[in-house]
């Protein structure tokens, strides 16, 4: 355990905290992923809350660490769906993707940010919130005899394997991502997206832009240039330029379709993917399958649809109606027992 701890956090955990790592398959994926111990947990859940109190400390200008109002992602209340409807009103899109965001993140910049939101009161005066993403703005907090050891305990507590990045699987890495992401990507994405007609949402490492007029390819470098100065890879393999006109657009797996007389989008279900839910629910029922964990994912992203839509169709009501007639029939077999249901 670190010896620059801070002191309201070395007591009570429990025990000495620690994190294992293991590959994992992950969505035709191979990720590191992490498994911390009890005690870590409790480190995590301890430091996130003195964390949000000194986000809580900052005035009018910390708007954006306490909203989080570019993530759509691992906040309360948000899910793939009120992200896409977010883009509602788009006809042009472009979207793209950070390679390896958690292992890209920036210890020594997270690190500058933790110690200016606990010196708050010293720097607010020094360092704007506003323009903390400078270089030039954080040499001061570098200085910062504090800095050393919060870095230190930053390493050895949330950081991935080698001490690079944050972990995949830390209890409190999603929120230091967004942290990070607003502080050093999001505020500043947003106020050019602000100037230039554009709407931005980031749902992890999937980052959405939308339009109503052709986003060029002088705005997409701009977009890249604010990537990689917060220090992130694009990644172009996922990278894509779309127009409503063209066919139905996917933001973070939720399909938005262009409708007539408005021309505005409105949020679908596709067939192909409503038929596939159909067909896998009614195979487990009849006892063909014994996949419960694929099915169940099938439906999160049905229900992330039909809790946003604002007009359901039979066929949508036919859905859920099967989601829930899988849910009672899983339910049996969840606790306690085994998978596979005997006929």
């Amino acid at each position: 355990m670190s010896n620059h701890m801070p002191p309201e956090l070395l007591g009570g955990l429990g025990g000495k905290p620690g994190i294992d790592f293991f590959w994992k398959e992950v969505a035709g994926k191979r990720r590191l992923i992490g498994n911390p111990n009890g005690p870590m947990r409790v480190l995590h859940q301890l430091f996130g809350k003195h964390l949000l109190d000194g986000v809580m400390s900052t005035d009018d200008s910390g708007y954006g660490v306490r909203a989080l109002p570019s993530a759509t992602a691992c906040v309360r209340g948000s899910n793939p769906a009120l992200n896409a409807r977010k883009h509602i009103s788009g006809k042009f899109f472009y979207i793209t993707d950070l390679r390896n965001a958690y292992p890209s993140i920036d210890l020594e910049r997270l690190a500058l940010f933790v110690v200016y939101l606990a010196r708050y009161d010293e720097y607010q005066f020094e360092v704007s919130l506003k323009y903390f993403s400078k270089d030039e703005r954080r040499e001061m907090i570098r200085d910062d005899p504090l800095y050393p050891e919060m870095l230190e305990f930053l390493t050895l507590n949330f950081a991935g394997l080698y001490g690079k990045g944050l972990a995949v699987g830390g209890p409190l890495s999603p929120y230091l991502m967004n942290l990070y992401c607003e502080v050093y990507l999001d505020s500043r994405l947003r106020r050019w997206c602000e100037g230039n007609g554009l709407v931005y949402t980031r749902y992890v490492d999937d980052l959405t832009f939308s339009s109503k007029r052709i986003i060029s390819g002088e705005k997409r470098k701009e977009v890249r240039r604010f990537i990689h100065e917060a220090g992130f890879e694009v990644n172009h393999r996922k990278s894509k330029v779309l127009a409503l006109s063209q066919g139905a657009v996917f933001v973070t797996r939720v399909g938005l379709e262009q409708q007539q007389p408005e021309h505005l989008a409105r949020v679908v279900f596709p067939q192909k993917k409503r038929r596939r839910l159909h067909g896998a629910i009614k195979s487990y029922l009849v006892g063909q399958t014994d996949w419960p964990e694929i099915v169940s994912g099938l439906i999160a992203e049905f229900l992330y649809y039909f809790k946003t839509v604002k007009k359901k169709t039979a066929t949508d009501r036919k859905t859920f109606a099967l989601c829930q007639a899988f849910e009672a029939e899983w339910a049996k077999y969840r606790k306690g027992r085994p998978s596979r249901r005997k006929k």
